[in-house]
C-alpha cells in the first residue's frame, strides 16, 4: 500500500480532529459536527452503491453486489439517524434513544455486509435476491422503531447505554474482527495489494471506533465523538478500497490494453507493409514467369508446326507418289504418320489456344445465348449427319459474357455431349438454365456414356482423359479451356455424371457490367 498517497488525506484528519476538539464546548458545536462528520459517511454510501451497481453490467461479483446493496442501507440508516439527532428539531416525539437504535441498525448493516463480502469475495450471487433482502431487511427494521415500537432501548437518559446496546457493540466487533481474520487467512492475493490494505485497515478502524461506541453516556460526550472521527476514517478507506477495485484497476487494466493494442497495430502496420512489398515482389516474379511460360509455349507450339507440316506433306506425297510401289503394311504405317501428325497439330493447337485465353480482354456485352447455342447445334448436326441426333434448346436466354469466350465453352460442351453419345442409338442432349438462390445455373445435359465420378478431379486437368483415345478422340484440352473462360467470367463449372446413363455439366457466370 503507497501510504505517502494517503499522507494528505490524514493530515486533513488530522486538523479535523484538532479543530473538532476545540470547538467542542456546547451542545450546538457538537451538533455540527457529527452532521459532517454523518454527512460524509452518508455521501460514501451512496457514493459506493453508485459506484458498484453502475459497474455490475461489466463486474458482476459477489462482494461487489454484496457491498453495494448493503452501503446503500447503511447510508439511509445513517442519514435518518443524522435527522434524529438530539437537537436537529426533527422527531420530537422521540427521544435520544431512537438515533441511537437507528445507530445499532446500521452498524449491524455495515458489519454483516462486510463479513458478507469478504466470504463472496470470488464467488457468484443474484444480485435481485440480494438487493431483496437488504430492502426488505430495512423495511421491517424501520417500521419496528417507528411503527410498533419494538426494537429493543440502546439508550435510557441518564443511566446511559443499556446492555443491548453494548453488547450488539460489540457482537458488530466480533463480526467485524470475524471478517478481518477471514480476509487475512483466505483473501490475500484474490485482489490487489492495495485494495486489500485499504479494506484492512477500514475493518481494523471501525472496530476501534465500535470500542469507543461502547463507552460513552451521553450523545455529546467525547467517546461518541472520538468514535465518529474513526468512523469517518474508516469510510475513506473503504471508498478508497472499492475505488480502486471498480474505477482505478479497470481504468490502469484498459490504458495497458490500450498500449498494448496501439503497439499491435503499429507492428500490424509494419507487418502489413513487409507483407504488400512482399506481395508485390511475388506478383512481380509471378508475372514475369507466367509471361516467359505462355512465350515458350508459344514458342514450342509455333516451331513445332514446321516440322509436322513437313513430315505430314512427305508421308502424304509418299502416299500419292508411291502408292504403287507400296505393300499395304507401308500404307498403313504412313497412315499412322498422318495421323500422329494430324494428332499432334490438334494438340498444338489446344496448347495455344489455352495461352491465349488467359491473355485476351474480356469483350462484355448482352449476348443470344439461346441463338449461340442453336448455331453451335447447327455445326455439330453438319458435322454428324449419319448421327440421329436431339437437341433440346431452352429459347429466351440471355447472359452478360464475352461472346468469343463462351462460345468455346459451347462448342467443346456440346461436342463432348456429341462424342460421348455416339454409342447411343438416339442421342438426346439439353441446353437450360435453372434457378438456384440468386444464381443463374446454365446446363448441358446428354444420355451418354457418363463416367465415373470417383475420378471426377480429373475432369478439368489438361491432357487428362477418363477415356482412351481408342474409344473417344480427342486432346484432353476442351474441359481444361471451359474451366479458364467460366473462372475468367468469376463462375464455376462443375459436372454431375451415372455410367452408361449420362453426363450433365453445370457452369455459372458472374454477370459483368461494361
Amino acid at each position: 500500500m503507497k501510504w505517502k498517497d494517503e499522507r494528505r488525506y490524514i493530515s486533513y484528519t488530522l486538523w479535523f480532529i484538532i479543530i473538532a476538539s476545540t470547538i467542542y464546548t456546547s451542545q450546538k458545536d457538537y451538533l455540527l459536527f457529527h452532521s459532517i462528520a454523518e454527512l460524509f459517511a452518508v455521501v460514501i454510501a451512496f457514493c459506493i452503491f453508485v459506484i458498484l451497481f453502475n459497474s455490475l453490467p461489466y463486474q458482476n461479483k459477489g462482494f461487489m453486489i454484496i457491498l453495494g446493496f448493503g452501503y446503500a442501507c447503511v447510508g439511509l440508516f445513517d442519514f435518518i439517524h443524522m435527522l434524529s439527532y438530539e437537537g436537529m428539531g426533527l422527531f420530537t416525539e422521540f427521544t435520544s434513544n431512537l438515533p441511537t437504535q437507528l445507530w445499532i441498525m446500521g452498524r449491524f448493516f455495515e458489519s454483516i455486509t462486510i463479513l458478507a463480502a469478504s466470504v463472496f469475495i470470488i464467488r457468484r450471487v443474484n444480485a435481485r435476491y440480494v438487493a431483496g433482502i437488504y430492502a426488505i431487511t430495512t423495511v421491517m427494521l424501520l417500521l419496528s422503531v417507528f411503527r410498533w415500537g419494538i426494537f429493543p432501548d440502546c439508550l435510557v437518559q441518564p443511566d446511559g447505554l443499556t446492555t443491548f446496546k453494548i453488547v450488539s457493540e460489540y457482537i458488530i466487533i466480533a463480526i467485524l474482527a470475524g471478517a478481518l481474520i477471514y480476509n487475512i487467512k483466505y483473501n490475500r492475493g484474490l485482489i490487489s495489494t492495495n485494495a486489500f490494505y485499504y479494506a484492512i485497515a477500514a475493518i481494523i478502524l471501525k472496530i476501534i471506533a465500535e470500542l469507543f461506541f461502547t463507552m460513552y453516556v451521553g450523545v455529546y460526550d467525547e467517546f461518541n465523538m472520538v468514535g465518529h472521527v474513526f468512523k469517518y476514517i474508516s469510510y475513506y478507506f473503504i471508498y478508497r478500497a472499492v475505488v480502486q477495485l471498480s474505477i482505478r484497476e479497470p481504468y490502469e487494466e484498459l490504458q495497458v490494453s490500450k498500449d498494448e493494442l496501439f503497439e499491435s497495430r503499429e507492428q500490424y502496420k509494419q507487418l502489413s507493409e513487409q507483407l504488400e512489398q512482399k506481395v508485390k515482389e511475388r506478383t512481380s516474379q509471378l508475372e514475369d514467369a507466367i509471361k516467359e511460360l505462355e512465350a515458350f509455349s508459344y514458342s514450342v507450339s509455333h516451331d513445332l508446326r514446321e516440322p509436322l507440316r513437313g513430315i505430314d506433306g512427305f508421308s502424304l506425297a509418299l502416299l500419292e507418289d508411291y502408292t504403287e510401289t507400296l505393300d499395304d503394311q507401308g500404307k498403313h504405317y504412313l497412315n499412322r504418320i498422318r495421323a500422329a501428325t494430324k494428332r499432334m497439330g490438334q494438340l498444338i493447337n489446344d496448347i495455344l489456344n489455352l495461352s491465349r485465353l488467359n491473355r485476351t480482354p474480356l469483350a462484355v456485352k448482352e449476348v443470344d445465348i439461346s441463338l449461340l447455342v442453336s448455331n453451335v447445334v447447327n455445326q455439330l448436326q453438319e458435322h454428324n449427319p449419319e448421327r440421329k441426333l436431339q437437341f433440346l434448346v431452352q429459347d429466351n436466354v440471355m447472359a452478360r459474357c464475352d461472346r468469343r469466350l463462351i462460345q468455346i465453352v459451347f462448342e467443346n460442351l456440346l461436342g463432348n455431349a456429341v462424342k460421348y453419345t455416339s454409342k447411343k442409338q438416339e442421342a438426346i442432349i439439353e441446353f437450360g438454365v435453372e434457378q438456384q438462390d440468386n444464381a443463374r445455373l446454365f446446363y448441358i445435359k446428354d444420355n451418354g456414356c457418363g463416367f465415373d465420378m470417383a475420378y471426377y478431379n480429373k475432369l478439368f486437368v489438361a491432357f487428362q482423359r477418363l477415356h482412351s483415345a481408342k474409344e473417344y478422340e480427342g486432346t484432353g484440352i476442351g474441359l481444361a479451356l471451359v474451366n479458364s473462360v467460366i473462372r475468367r467470367h468469376g463462375g464455376s463449372v462443375w459436372a454431375e455424371s451415372i455410367v452408361d446413363q449420362g453426363t450433365t455439366f453445370y457452369f455459372t457466370i458472374k454477370e459483368r457490367i461494361d
